[in-house]
């Protein structure tokens, strides 16, 4: 839709207003341009009625691995809240899952899993170092060793305390780990390596809940789990679980652009259902 389009269904907001709040959800990579040629939006469809090829707004974030967007995993695992100091673990992405295009990844969301007992009673606080790689490693084919995994642009995306909020028990991935510095990623170069290093000292709070995950060697992912002081980490912590993970990306150039304040993220969230909403009645014409 244009932005005359979604003026009038947002009741007349000025158009610099509208502007800025696509400018702003752009940024935080909630939606992703995608331009024609000469600037317009609109789909093409082909003679099915499918539409073959979109130009405008890209809403949906990357879930790995597939399938898995509006459904549940067969498996949970409290990786991400239920270790303590110096444990730690890295999970690998294969790039096939990214498609062909190089992007920014500003966030990754996790969602409390069925399997686990649904959504948290409470919040809860970790203290977390969160880093992404690019790997030359296999899915199923993580060394035990750890430092032989990341890739030579390992970067620390986030590094201090994430609070998980209740949840909403639903298949949204609501539990959102924003980054500090967001992470250039090519499919091409090679896979994608996440690691989440805990930093809480014992004891800490023995609250936790257990995220959506998938164990499937033909899933695309797969980790390695256990301590920073092993030499190496014994056959029971390599294998191919995974937590389902959706990734907030960006396309063209990354920033560290802060998470915007409740009051404005709500009213872009708004916006951002705007564009849905006129987006799906535009193409049913």
């Amino acid at each position: 839709p244009s932005n005359e389009q979604l003026m009038a269904r947002a009741n007349g907001m000025p158009a610099t207003t509208m502007r800025r709040h696509l400018a702003v959800l752009v940024g935080c990579g909630l939606i992703i341009r995608r331009d024609s040629p000469n600037g317009k939006r609109f789909a093409r469809k082909g003679r099915g009625g499918q539409v073959e090829q979109a130009y405008g707004f890209d809403l949906a974030p990357i879930v790995a691995p597939t399938g898995y967007e509006n459904s549940f995993g067969t498996n949970n695992n409290c990786m991400v809240h239920c270790m303590g100091e110096g444990y730690r673990f890295q999970q690998v992405y294969d790039a096939s899952l990214f498609g062909d295009e190089p992007f920014f990844v500003r966030a990754i969301a996790f969602r409390y899993g069925t399997a686990g007992g649904g959504a948290l009673g409470q919040p809860i606080s970790r203290d977390l170092t969160v880093t992404l790689s690019t790997t030359a490693k296999a899915v199923d084919g993580l060394s035990p060793i750890w430092a032989e995994n990341p890739g030579a642009d390992a970067t620390v995306v986030r590094n201090g305390i994430v609070t998980f909020g209740p949840g909403a028990g639903t298949t949204a991935f609501d539990q959102i780990i924003w980054f500090d510095t967001d992470f250039y990623y090519d499919p091409s170069l090679g896979n994608l390596l996440l690691e989440v290093l805990h930093n809480d000292p014992y004891p800490f709070s023995t609250v936790h809940h257990y995220f959506d995950a998938v164990n499937d060697p033909n899933d695309g992912i797969s980790r390695l789990s256990g301590h920073v002081s092993w030499d190496e980490v014994p056959p029971v912590g390599v294998d191919s679980l995974g937590l389902v993970t959706q990734f907030i990306r960006v396309e063209g150039e990354g920033n560290t652009q802060p998470v915007p304040e409740p009051g404005t993220l709500g009213l872009m969230l708004a916006a951002l259902g705007l564009l849905g909403a006129a987006s799906r009645t535009t193409w049913r014409r």
